[in-house]
C-alpha cells in the first residue's frame, strides 16, 4: 500500500523509532544526574537547617549567660568600684566561664574591673560600637589595649556595666566537610558577632561544576538580637567517587535504553496500520461516499452505491481493497458493515422517503452472509430509518469465497424480507454462469473490465456474448466503470435500458454533494421532458 500523502513515511517512521532508545538513554542519564543532585540537595538542605539551628542555639546560650551576668552586676547593692562591688564582680567572673572580665563604666570610660581593680587611668570606650535597640546594649568587637595588658577583646556595654567576653568555640568540626559558611549577626546585619568560612576549593571537574548549587538560610532568635546566616555550595557529583559516578551513568543509560526500546515497540504498535484501523473503526473515523447510478437513456439518477473510505493521519488515503481485507483479518469487518448500513440509511433516509423509486446499494461480504445476527440487524435499521426495504439493494460480490449454496440461501432470505439483491463484479470471479442458475437476484452488475476499451472489437464481441445470456433473464443490468462518452454510447446501443456508473458521470462524493447531483439531474430530466 502506498501512502498518497507521505510516500516515504514508513522509512522515516522506522528511522525515527530506532532513535528512541538512544534518545531515552541520553535523557535517562541526565535524569539520573539531576535526581542524584536533587536528593543530595534535599539531604544537605536538611543538614544545613540542623547546623543553623545548632549554631543559633549555642549563640543564644552564650548571650543568655552574658545577659545574666550583666543583670546581676547591674543590680549590685554596692557603690560602684568599692571593695564590695569589685568582689561581686570577681565572683561573677568565677561563676560565668564566658565572662573573661567585668567592670564599671562611667561617662564613657572604664574605671574599674574585677581583674584589675580601680584603674589608675580610666580607659575611654571607642566610638565604633554598635548599639542594639532590641537589647539596649552596645557591642564592640576586636577592641585593643583597653586594659593594662595588651590584648584584643570583645566588649558588651549595658548601663554602667561592661563585660569582656572570652572567645567562644562554636565552630563544629564537620562544617568544612559540608562546605558551609556562616555568620552570626544582628537582625539588621549591621554588626557581625562571629563568622566562619570554609577553605576555597578549586573544581577540576569542569562540566560537573555546572551542577553546583548555592543554598542560603537565615534563622533568628526570638529572645536576642541574633541571626544566623548560612551558605553552602552543593554539588553531589563532584563529591562522588569517579567509580560511583560511572556506575550511576551506566545504570541510567541502561534503564533509559530499555525504556526507550519498550516505547519504540509501543509506538510501533499504536502507529501500525492494524492499530490505526482498529482505532478508526472504534471511533467511527471512517467516512462514506456515494457514487450516482444513472439511467443511460435519459441520464437521470436512479440510485447510489455507498462506498466506505478511510483517510488516516499517518497513512493517508488507504485503498478500500486493502483495509477491507485487513479488517477481515483483524475480525472487525462486521463493525465496518454495520457502520456503513447505519450511516448510509441516516444520510439517505430523507431522499429515499421523498423518492420511492430511488435505490441504495450496499455491499455485503462473506462475514455478513454467515452471520446469524445480520438480517435481524438489517431489518431493525431499515425499519427505523423509515425507508422501504425494496429501496435497499444488497450487493453480493462474485469474489466472495463462500459456498454458493450459502449465498443462494442468503439471497433468497433477503428477497423474502423485501430487499433487492444484486450480483456485483459479475464475470471476474470463479462462479460466472453457475451463479445465474443457482442464485435468485434482481440486478446484475458487470465489472468495469467489460466496459473499458469497448472500442476494441474483441471486447465488444465478449460483451455482446455476455449480454445474450443475461438479457433474457429480465434483470436490471448495471455497467460499472463508464469513463468516456464513447463507452456510454456503446453500452447504450448494446442495451437500451442499461444503468451505468463511473467517472464519466461522477466520482463517489460526500452525501451533501450527491444530493445536489441528484436534484440537478432530476431538474434537467424534467426540463428535457418539458421540451
Amino acid at each position: 500500500m502506498v501512502n498518497q500523502n507521505t510516500p516515504n513515511f514508513k522509512a522515516h517512521l522506522l528511522t525515527g523509532k530506532r532513535l528512541i532508545p538512544v534518545l531515552m538513554a541520553i535523557i535517562s542519564i541526565i535524569a539520573t544526574v539531576l535526581l542524584t543532585q536533587l536528593v543530595s540537595t534535599m539531604l544537605r538542605f536538611e543538614n544545613q537547617t540542623g547546623i543553623s539551628a545548632h549554631i543559633l542555639s549555642q549563640a543564644e546560650r552564650v548571650a543568655s549567660e552574658l545577659d545574666t551576668a550583666q543583670q546581676v552586676a547591674s543590680n549590685s547593692p554596692y557603690p560602684e568600684c568599692t571593695v564590695d562591688d569589685i568582689n561581686l564582680l570577681r565572683r561573677l567572673t568565677l561563676e560565668y566561664e564566658l565572662v573573661q572580665d567585668i567592670g564599671r563604666v562611667w561617662q564613657g570610660k572604664i574605671i574599674c574591673t574585677a581583674g584589675w581593680g580601680i584603674l589608675k587611668h580610666a580607659t575611654v570606650l571607642p566610638d565604633t560600637g554598635y548599639y542594639s535597640h532590641i537589647e539596649g546594649r552596645t557591642f564592640y568587637r576586636h577592641v585593643a589595649d583597653m586594659l593594662p595588658v595588651k590584648k584584643t577583646n570583645n566588649l558588651i556595654v549595658k548601663g554602667n556595666t561592661v563585660i569582656f567576653t572570652s572567645p567562644v568555640n562554636i565552630k563544629m568540626q564537620y562544617m568544612s566537610d559540608l562546605m558551609l559558611d556562616w555568620h552570626l549577626v544582628t537582625r539588621n546585619g549591621a554588626y557581625v558577632f562571629d563568622t566562619f568560612s570554609t577553605p576555597s576549593q578549586s573544581d577540576s571537574h569542569n562540566w560537573l561544576s555546572l551542577f553546583t548549587q548555592r543554598s542560603q538560610q537565615r534563622i533568628c532568635s526570638k529572645q536576642f538580637d541574633l541571626c544566623v546566616e548560612t551558605t553552602t555550595q552543593n554539588n553531589a557529583l563532584t563529591a562522588l567517587p569517579s567509580g560511583v559516578l560511572l556506575v550511576l551513568v551506566v545504570l541510567g543509560a541502561g534503564a533509559g535504553y530499555l525504556a526507550g526500546f519498550a516505547l519504540m515497540v509501543w509506538a510501533g504498535r499504536i502507529n501500525s496500520i492494524d492499530a490505526r484501523l482498529k482505532k478508526a473503526v472504534f471511533y467511527h473515523l471512517l467516512h462514506l461516499e456515494y457514487q450516482p447510478q444513472y439511467r443511460l437513456s435519459d441520464e437521470s439518477v436512479v440510485g447510489a452505491e455507498v462506498l466506505v473510505r478511510w483517510k488516516d493521519d499517518v497513512y493517508g488515503n488507504v485503498s478500500p481493497e486493502f483495509f477491507i481485507k485487513l479488517a477481515e483479518r483483524l475480525g472487525i469487518y462486521r463493525q465496518i458493515t454495520r457502520f456503513v448500513i447505519e450511516q448510509s440509511l441516516m444520510d439517505m433516509s430523507g431522499l429515499m422517503a421523498e423518492h420511492p423509486d430511488f435505490t441504495l446499494s450496499i455491499n455485503v461480504g462473506k462475514h455478513d452472509i454467515t452471520d446469524a445476527t445480520f438480517l435481524p440487524y438489517l431489518n431493525a435499521m431499515a425499519d427505523n430509518s423509515g425507508c422501504l426495504r425494496q429501496q435497499i439493494k444488497m450487493e453480493i460480490t462474485e469474489k466472495t469465497d463462500v459456498n454458493y449454496k450459502i449465498i443462494a440461501e442468503s439471497a433468497r432470505e433477503l428477497q423474502q424480507l423485501g430487499y433487492l439483491v444484486s450480483l456485483d463484479d459479475f464475470g471476474t470471479g470463479v462462479a460466472n454462469i453457475h451463479w445465474l442458475t443457482e442464485i435468485t437476484f434482481d440486478e446484475i452488475k458487470l465489472d468495469k473490465y467489460f466496459v473499458r476499451g469497448l472500442g476494441d472489437d474483441f471486447k465488444k464481441t465478449m460483451l455482446d456474448a455476455l449480454l445474450s445470456i443475461i438479457v433474457p433473464l429480465n434483470k436490471t443490468i448495471v455497467f460499472e466503470g463508464i469513463e468516456t462518452r464513447e463507452e456510454k454510447e456503446i453500452v447504450l446501443s448494446a442495451y437500451a435500458t442499461a444503468i451505468g456508473q463511473g467517472w464519466y458521470y461522477s466520482r463517489a462524493v460526500p452525501v451533501n454533494e450527491f444530493i445536489k447531483i441528484y436534484h440537478n439531474a432530476r431538474k434537467e430530466c424534467q426540463e428535457s421532458a418539458g421540451e
